[in-house]
């Protein structure tokens, strides 16, 4: 059943529900499908409407104090779906050492490993509708540094598949325009006693649910600002008792870092999308994180632009010994240096590479406690105040894309691919990391880690079984949870880990 809040004062709903979810994006359609299923009744608030409003979507306005970033109500959508309804569509599993402790990472380690979301990887790739994944396969001849990694894309969004299911279950009941506005705690026991919400009107007036158990699935940005505005109990906000709650904000940089040029011969390389990444071996070696390096295909104009420069260095390089002109005209009688007057590239018209593209990276960002979701001074109209995001990149990050970037280098050279030339400002430890007036991609629009998961409250939000370490009927779901954020895509595993937490909470309501 769905109602929406616009069109009713009081809403018919159950006297009680086993389980209220707060968000109906990706985590929190999964979640609710998934208990229905069970026989479980669950109510879903969501407080967008079935569309786009600029009125919900004001909501999301913050402030970003720290690297430059997207604005914060540009990075999400807040209506049925949530950011499933403008989300690329990659798909990919995290990788097994993404949940693993790494020594040079600090924070790195989840309470669960592999095994303990593999069981969900048939059942995501259903939800989200893609053909089985291929596994990755080792890169020959690259010493054991680099993998080739696969993805899928998928088309869903979940607002359209799921939308009959939402209408027409008899154990869910959806809730449109329902902001959540506080979270009520029993005084004597600390469990969630209801979740308050209310409409847009300014006459509307607070209402509240009563469950079981309660989700926040909301985002990695609005689960740590629902937690922090929900300080009328709690000063320091439900779940921070040890200022943790909004820190560890990670996202996957995205940059251009240099280009590739490859011989014919080998223009499979140079002619698809292929992606690339660091082995297991060579992120313990290296002491990085997680890396994915993304082989595109340049267009006409940047191929035009990358031989023309390629020429130019090449010229130079030839005309700085006699040896090399010697050499170079003997094979080419035609060859002569370039006059001061002269365009080099036009003497060196002709190279035997036919393939040119664009090194791109999508990293993973490692922990780190100030780079952190925290509330502002400016509030919405709901007197909540608004989220600030102070992003902050560390230069093990930046060592991160450098390491990379020079493995692929050096197994296009050591194999006779081609060659690869990365940008300057990757290969200067000193520079900083290029922004939007740089043309760059900049990130991936992936909020992760503001509610962490771990096994202790002392450096963590919340457990393995994502339930608030100091309220145990509280969880939080989505990747808010993930405790590091390897390099791919977070939504297949969002996936995996809702259907795990949906599998979590049938098995205690």
């Amino acid at each position: 059943m769905i109602i929406d809040l616009e069109d009713v004062e009081s809403p018919a709903l159950a006297a009680h529900y086993d389980v209220c979810i707060a968000g109906a994006g990706v985590a929190g359609i999964v979640i609710a499908k998934a208990l229905a299923e069970k026989g479980r009744k669950v109510l879903l608030l969501e407080a967008g409407g079935k569309y786009f409003t600029d009125r919900s979507q004001d909501i999301y306005r913050g402030n970003v104090v720290g690297h430059e970033y997207f604005d914060l109500d540009v990075s999400r959508l807040r209506f049925l779906g949530g950011s499933s309804n403008h989300w690329g569509g990659w798909c990919r599993p995290l990788d097994a050492h993404d949940f693993e402790k790494h020594a040079h990472i600090d924070g790195s380690g989840w309470p669960i490993d592999i095994g303990d979301v593999a069981p969900y990887h048939a059942a995501a790739t259903e939800t989200v509708s893609i053909e089985p994944l291929p596994d990755d396969q080792d890169v020959a001849g690259s010493g054991g540094d680099l993998k080739e990694v696969f993805f899928r894309t998928s088309q869903v969004w979940f607002k359209d598949k799921y939308g009959e299911l939402l209408a027409n279950s008899e154990n869910i009941d959806l809730l449109l325009r329902a902001n959540l506005l506080d979270i009520s705690l029993d005084p004597l026991t600390g469990r969630v006693a209801g979740f308050q919400y209310c409409g847009y009107h300014p006459d509307d007036e607070m209402l509240e649910v009563r469950a079981d158990a309660y989700v926040l699935a909301m985002g990695g940005i609005e689960n740590p600002r629902a937690l922090l505005n929900a300080n009328s109990q709690r000063p320091q906000g439900v779940g921070n008792e040890n200022d943790l709650v909004g820190r560890y904000f990670m996202e996957h940089p995205h940059f251009d870092i240099g280009y590739y040029l490859v011989d014919q011969k080998r223009a499979g390389l140079g002619r698809e999308r292929r992606f690339l990444a660091p082995t297991r071996q060579l992120i313990t070696e290296a002491k990085i994180a997680n890396c994915g390096i993304r082989l595109e295909e340049a267009d006409a104009q940047t191929r035009e632009m990358l031989l023309k420069e390629t020429r130019s260095d090449l010229t130079a390089a030839v005309c700085a010994s006699n040896a090399a002109v010697d050499w170079v005209k003997s094979v080419n009688p035609g060859f002569r240096c370039p006059s001061p007057m002269e365009r080099p590239e036009r003497v060196l018209k002709k190279l035997p590479f036919d393939g040119a593209g664009l090194l791109r990276s999508a990293s993973e960002q490692v922990p780190c406690p100030t780079s952190r979701v925290s509330l502002g001074d400016e509030t919405d109209q709901f007197g909540r105040r608004r989220a600030a995001l102070h992003w902050q990149l560390s230069p093990l990050d930046k060592d991160t894309i450098r390491t990379s970037g020079l493995a692929v280098g050096r197994y296009f050279a050591e194999q006779n691919i081609g060659r690869v030339r990365l940008f300057d400002w990757v290969l200067d430890e000193q520079a900083g990391f290029p922004g939007f007036e740089d043309g760059e991609e900049l990130a991936g629009n992936h909020h992760m880690g503001t509610t962490r998961m771990g096994s202790s409250a002392a450096d963590s939000v919340v457990n393995g079984d994502c339930r608030v370490h100091s309220v145990d009927n509280l969880y939080v779901a989505g990747s808010s949870v993930f405790r590091t954020a390897g390099h791919t895509n977070p939504t297949f595993t969002i996936v995996q880990l809702a259907l795990r937490l949906a599998d979590h909470l049938a098995g205690l309501v």
